[in-house]
C-alpha cells in the first residue's frame, strides 16, 4: 500500500496537467501495473523515478507523436518506449 501511494503521489501532477486517467496497482502475484487512460504498462520491480519515466514516454507517445514526426529512427525510438506496454 505505501508503494502505491508513493507512486500515485510521483505521477499525480503529470497526469493531472495532461488530463490521463491513472492507476498503479500492485497485484498478489508480485505483478505491478500502471493504468494511464486504460493503456497497462508493466512496472514490477522499477523504481518511482522510472515509473515516472514511463508516465513521460506515455505523453510524448500518445500526445506529442500524434501529429509530429521524430525523424528517421521513429520506429526504434517508439518500440523502446513502448516495451513494456501490453497491448
Amino acid at each position: 500500500m505505501k508503494r502505491e501511494r508513493e507512486i500515485k503521489k510521483a505521477i499525480k501532477p503529470l497526469c493531472k496537467i495532461f488530463k490521463i486517467k491513472y492507476g498503479y496497482f500492485v497485484f498478489a502475484e508480485g505483478l505491478e501495473l500502471l493504468y494511464l487512460n486504460g493503456q497497462q504498462i508493466k512496472c514490477t520491480g522499477d523504481t518511482v523515478e522510472q515509473i515516472r519515466d514511463k508516465v513521460i514516454g506515455y505523453i510524448f507517445v500518445e500526445i506529442y507523436c500524434k501529429n509530429n514526426s521524430i525523424g528517421a529512427f521513429q520506429k526504434q525510438t517508439l518500440n523502446v518506449i513502448k516495451k513494456d506496454w501490453i497491448e
